[in-house]
């Protein structure tokens, strides 16, 4: 990623409120894509400049041609590889459960690529966390004590959390 690019991540809660805060961060244009029209003001916040409904056709194909892209949920990737500018890479950094039916097509004539991993090396993440302390980068937490860790679980089997939850010793 270079501060030139124009970043697309798709759904904000979990890992990707990072990524929406690295982009950023980095000086990247970022799209963020969400289903909720409810967390587009969050996801502003966050640090998307544009934000775009993933379960609105005509805006994924007005995107079109224009993102280097990340994402790690199950959508319609026809539409968002296309979404994709000439030589470029849909990034997928966290597990897919789904198969992710991908026109060949779509990928050769616009030399467009898919990768995956799942971290970086041990310099790259290095290289991360000294970015996240140089720009104050932190992830959203709820916090619990650890004796109240039934509440912890009720929180998150309740669907309340949009980030991360920790346990906290005292």
């Amino acid at each position: 990623m270079s501060p030139t690019d124009r970043a697309g991540i798709a759904g904000i809660g979990s890992l990707w409120h990072m990524g929406l805060k690295f982009a950023n961060a980095w000086d990247c244009e970022v799209k963020a894509f969400t289903s909720s029209e409810s967390k587009a003001e969050e996801a502003k916040r966050l640090g998307a400049h544009h934000v775009i409904s993933s379960r609105d056709a005509k805006a994924i194909e007005n995107a079109e041609s224009s993102l280097d892209f990340s994402v790690n949920l199950p959508l319609d990737w026809t539409p968002l590889v296309k979404t994709l500018m000439p030589n470029l890479r849909l990034h997928v950094v966290g597990p897919v459960l789904e198969r992710m039916p991908i026109s060949v097509i779509d990928l050769i004539f616009c030399q467009k690529s898919v990768w995956g991993s799942a971290t970086g090396g041990s310099s790259t993440m290095a290289a991360m966390l000294d970015f996240a302390i140089r720009h104050n980068i932190a992830s959203q937490v709820d916090h619990f004590l650890l004796n109240t860790v039934y509440d912890a679980i009720e929180h998150l089997v309740s669907g309340k959390p949009r980030y991360r939850v920790v346990l906290d010793v005292a």
